[in-house]
C-alpha cells in the first residue's frame, strides 16, 4: 500500500505504443522514464517502474489486461498509474472511415472508448484498498496525430472533453497532452508517434499536475 515511509514508491504505466515509448531514438528515455525520472527528483525517493504496454492496443485490449493476475497484483501496490489509451481506437476508425466516408464510425469509436477508459480507472480504484487508497493516477489525452483529416479534429475534441470530466474523480488528473502538441506535430512527432522531444514534452506535462496526495 502507498506509505510515505517505504524507501520507493511504485509506479505503474498502463496503455499503448506512447507508454511502451514507439518513436523515441534507440537507448534514449521514453514518456514513462522521463516521468519516473521527473517524480523521483521531485519525491526525493526512488521510482521503480512497472510498464504493461503493447503498440497497438485500444482501450478495450487495455480494460482486459486487468484481469491478468499480475498486473492485478501489481496495481494493487502502486503509487503512480499513468494511462494513455484511445488513439488506436481513433486510428482503426480512421482507417475505415478513409475507404467508405462514414462518420458514424469515429463516433462510435468515440463512445465506446470513453467508456472502456471509465471502466479502466473503476477498475484500478477498486484494486485499491479503500482504507489506503493514496495513490494518483494520471491519464493522457490524445493530440491530433492527423492534421490533414478535418474529421479527425472534432472527434479528438470530443473525446478529450470527455476525458476532462474523469478528473473530478478523486486522485485523477488529466494531462493536456493535446494542447502541447497543438500546432507542434512537425517537430514533436516522428510519423504519428512523438520523437524524444515529443516524449519530453509529455513527461513534463504530467509532472507539472503535481503528486498530492503523495506528498
Amino acid at each position: 500500500m502507498p506509505n510515505r515511509h517505504h524507501p520507493f514508491y511504485r509506479y505503474v504505466a498502463l496503455g499503448d505504443s506512447l507508454t511502451a515509448g514507439i518513436g523515441s531514438d534507440l537507448f534514449s528515455p521514453d514518456f514513462v522514464d522521463r516521468y519516473a525520472g521527473k517524480a523521483s527528483a521531485l519525491l526525493q525517493k526512488r521510482v521503480i517502474i512497472d510498464k504493461f504496454a503493447r503498440s497497438g492496443a485500444t482501450s478495450g485490449e487495455i480494460l482486459a489486461s486487468l484481469d491478468i493476475p499480475v498486473i492485478c497484483e501489481t496495481l494493487k501496490a502502486s503509487d503512480i498509474v499513468t494511462l494513455t489509451a484511445g488513439g488506436n481506437d481513433l486510428i482503426d476508425a480512421a482507417e475505415l472511415f478513409l475507404i467508405d466516408q462514414n462518420e458514424d464510425r469515429l463516433f462510435n469509436a468515440l463512445e465506446s472508448a470513453i467508456i472502456t477508459i471509465k471502466k479502466i480507472m473503476e477498475r484500478i480504484h477498486d484494486l485499491h484498498h479503500p482504507k489506503h487508497n493514496r495513490y494518483i493516477m494520471r491519464i493522457l489525452n490524445l493530440y491530433n496525430p492527423f492534421p490533414n483529416i478535418p474529421q479527425a479534429e472534432p472527434w479528438l475534441q470530443k473525446f478529450n472533453s470527455h476525458l476532462n470530466e474523469y478528473a473530478r474523480y478523486p486522485h485523477i488528473e488529466v494531462a493536456d497532452i493535446y494542447g502541447a502538441f497543438n500546432g507542434k506535430q512537425r517537430e514533436l512527432l516522428r510519423g504519428i508517434h512523438p520523437n524524444d522531444q515529443g516524449y519530453e514534452v509529455m513527461a513534463e506535462v504530467v509532472h507539472r499536475l503535481g503528486y498530492a496526495p503523495l506528498i
